[in-house]
């Protein structure tokens, strides 16, 4: 700003001039904005004819800020004069935030400052810079430029502290407090203290105090630590030794570069003690089903924790052989963190096995403790040939599953058949007789044979599909053949065939008798058949797909014409494709025991199980 005072003269008019001189220099002074601030000096005496100049005020000066116990800031800076040399009367301090905005000065520079320094007491944490503005009784000055940035920091910084990865799997930090597994083995572990100090003046160092309270076979030596620059910190070791019994107190001080300090007790404590709960349970017995539902109850630890331990059902298998199981291995993990009440763990169990299982969990640091079910249960999951197997009467299973000229017979009767004219092995079964495939036979001259050892009580069970048949009369011997024993002429004989319109027709000889089924099921879908022979009575039971479809009643001789039964074709039509099968057998099984309506649909339910 510039101040003036001026005088104007006519020449020769001196006494005049002093006059007016001595009147401007009781003129107020007049403000101008402008970089700079003068004014004018009027020059009297008693032998001058007057004179006026203008001197300039120059710009504040750039202070230097430090900073002592955390938050008083030290303002130094030089002397500012104006252009000629004349002091001026004072200064005006200024601080301003980390966005530029000026704040209200705390006492000890606020105001006017007559010297060239001041002390700011209590300055609120934060970064701040300093300006300073020169005064001329009330003229001001223009600011000066900022002073470099300083931080006042009175904030304490916050500890972080967790337990450095130790040599075992035996040590936890839970909260505030570590707990340690001393039961088994000696082993030492770290703290590391990742200390952080937001908008601070930065992590400095992390101090670790002697052991307190009861220490018995505990060690540490006290620790300083600051390296790396800003943390983490890791301290000297904690040691136990094994079956440590003490129970230590530690003190932990985090200190940030200002000095402001965080302290932080830790107690160690031993957990020796398995979790508890955990009640596992499930059913026990035969079933058909392929999934079960284990319940497993809730755990508890009250001193380390079981929520971040492990949890792993684990599971026995063996191999079930008719309707007994075999011998069970060991158990094996099985499902990793599995559900908990209320929600129940679903496993998948195939058919054909013998299941046990057992939970084992521990807690955070390792107490390991295995539920069993309270009844010692055993899942015994029943597949279709388990269950055909273990049928009362059974003689011959030929399960369908060769590719060489061989028809397996999978018991111990071992009536093993023959192919002819190589039908086609290793087409896909029926469902829910697991991966065991199917033979199929081309309706021109395939066809299987094995000895007859039925002839009183019988039954004939198998699974088929087809698009085919043969014939449409009312004798099984005029269809497709199935499985068969004709012989020519009124003999005592016995067959299933598949007629033209998709009947399925069962009968016996001396007298011919046969019994048949509604059409439609040369569909190209799989189906279920038993025919049932009574030989006191002479009873005949037709079963298709579980249900009971047809019965009749034949001769109550023995059954033994033909010394073979036929698969695929009528045994005495020789000619190609007269009374050949088309389309696929499975799971043929002989009895010689007639199987009751329940055995028949539980058979057939087990087979069409996914």
């Amino acid at each position: 700003m510039i101040a003036a005072r001026a005088a104007i003269c006519r020449p020769g008019s001196a006494a005049r001039l002093v006059a007016i001189a001595a009147m401007v220099a009781l003129l107020p002074p007049i403000v101008v904005a402008g970089p700079a601030s003068a004014y004018w000096s009027v020059d009297t005496s008693a032998t001058s004819v007057g004179a006026a100049s203008a001197a300039i005020v120059n710009a504040g000066p750039t202070p230097t800020a430090t900073v002592a116990n955390r938050n008083q800031v030290t303002v130094n800076w030089t002397a500012t004069t104006l252009s000629n040399g004349v002091a001026v009367t004072g200064y005006a301090v200024t601080r301003y935030n980390s966005a530029n905005v000026a704040q209200s000065t705390l006492a000890g520079c606020a105001g006017t400052i007559t010297a060239t320094t001041c002390i700011e007491n209590g300055v609120p944490d934060g970064l701040w810079t300093y300006r300073i503005t020169p005064l001329l009784q009330n003229w001001v000055g223009v600011q000066g430029t900022a002073s470099t940035q300083v931080r006042t920091d009175t904030t304490a910084p916050v500890n972080n502290i967790s337990v450095s990865t130790p040599s075992n799997a035996r040590v936890v930090k839970n909260g505030d407090t570590v707990w340690v597994r001393t039961n088994d083995a000696a082993g030492s572990f770290t703290l590391s203290n990742a200390l952080t100090d937001a908008g601070g003046s930065g992590a400095a160092s992390s101090n670790t105090g002697g052991l307190g309270g009861t220490t018995t076979g505990w060690s540490h030596t006290p620790s300083s630590v600051s390296t790396p620059v800003g943390g983490p910190f890791v301290s000297n070791a904690f040691s136990w030794t094994s079956n440590a019994t003490g129970a230590p107190v530690v003190g932990v001080a985090g200190v940030d570069n200002y000095g402001n300090t965080a302290s932080t007790t830790i107690p160690i404590k031993p957990d020796n003690t398995a979790p508890t709960g955990g009640a596992i349970s499930y059913i026990d017995g035969t079933t058909t089903s392929k999934t079960q539902s284990i319940s497993l109850a809730a755990i508890s630890d009250a001193e380390s924790g079981a929520v971040a331990g492990s949890r792993i059902l684990q599971r026995s298998i063996a191999q079930l052989t008719g309707s007994t199981c075999g011998v069970f291995g060991s158990y094996i993990d099985h499902i990793t963190s599995p559900a908990t009440l209320p929600t129940a763990q679903t496993v998948a169990t195939p058919a054909g096995f013998c299941y046990r299982y057992q939970y084992v969990f521990t807690d955070s640091v390792g107490n390991l403790t295995t539920t069993v079910p309270s009844n010692a249960a055993i899942v015994t999951v029943r597949s279709y040939s388990t269950t055909v197997a273990a049928t009362g009467g059974i003689l011959n299973y030929y399960r369908m599953a060769d590719t060489n000229t061989t028809i397996a017979d999978s018991m111990p009767a071992a009536n093993n058949g023959t192919y002819v004219n190589a039908p086609l092995g290793g087409q896909a079964g029926a469902p829910g007789t697991d991966t065991n495939t199917s033979v199929l036979f081309d309706g021109v001259d395939d066809y299987g044979t094995i000895n007859r050892q039925i002839q009183n009580d019988f039954s004939i069970e198998f699974w088929f599909k087809s698009t085919q048949g043969r014939g449409n009369s009312t004798n099984w011997y005029d269809g497709a053949g199935l499985v068969d024993a004709e012989v020519g002429g009124i003999s005592n004989d016995f067959g299933i065939s598949l007629m033209a319109n998709g009947r399925v027709a069962a009968g016996t000889g001396n007298p011919d008798s046969t019994i048949l089924s509604a059409a439609g099921f040369n569909n190209n879908a799989w189906h279920h058949v038993v025919f049932t022979r009574t030989a006191a009575s002479g009873s005949l039971v037709l079963y298709i797909d579980g249900a009971q479809v047809a019965t009749g009643t034949g001769g109550t001789q023995p059954l033994n014409a033909s010394a073979k039964i036929s698969f695929g074709h009528i045994q005495t039509s020789a000619a190609a494709g007269t009374s050949h099968y088309a389309g696929n057998l499975d799971e043929i099984a002989i009895y010689n025991a007639p199987l009751t309506l329940a055995t028949v649909q539980d058979h057939y339910q087990v087979g069409i199980l996914p």
